[in-house]
């Protein structure tokens, strides 16, 4: 089990290490194979999708809930590997993923906060908070309702 994690963690900063946008998986599997665009998503690489005003790469939410889902990777984990990097997450794709994976709002809220206290401080969660407060008003959280439920 342990090397298992081991691999995991090595192929994760493998896969942060590389600054291309393209989605092929680069790995000894598929090199040369022409459906590797499609065997990629297999491997759960955290692709970028846009870059910050200060120059900071954005990753994309769903991969890196992916990666912290499937691979059981914690999140404080991911996120410290990210700030190492100059990398930071779609927190607004990331919460519309979990959201349409069954979590609440309020467990989405609480799984995200603890390791952006942890890992960037204060400042920055408060920020982030206002963002997806902001997101909702806007409609780009998609929350889904819960028909018969009480909340």
């Amino acid at each position: 089990m342990k090397r298992l994690l081991q691999s995991k963690s090595e192929w994760f900063l493998n896969s942060l290490n590389s600054t291309t946008t393209k989605q092929t998986c680069e790995c000894r599997n598929h090199e040369g194979k022409a459906n590797a665009k499609r065997k990629w998503k297999k491997h759960y690489g955290i692709r970028q999708v846009g870059i910050t005003v200060d120059g900071q790469a954005v990753m994309a939410g769903l991969d890196t809930f992916k990666v912290s889902e499937a691979l059981g990777m914690p999140l404080d984990f991911i996120l410290l590997i990210m700030e190492e990097k100059n990398r930071v997450v779609d927190w607004i794709d990331f919460i519309n993923v979990a959201l349409n994976h069954g979590w609440t709002m309020k467990t989405t809220m609480k799984k995200i906060e603890y390791p952006i206290l942890d890992v960037y401080g204060k400042a920055y969660w408060l920020e982030v908070e206002k963002r997806i407060k902001l997101a909702i008003e806007k409609g780009l959280i998609n929350i889904p309702t819960m028909i018969g439920k009480k909340p």
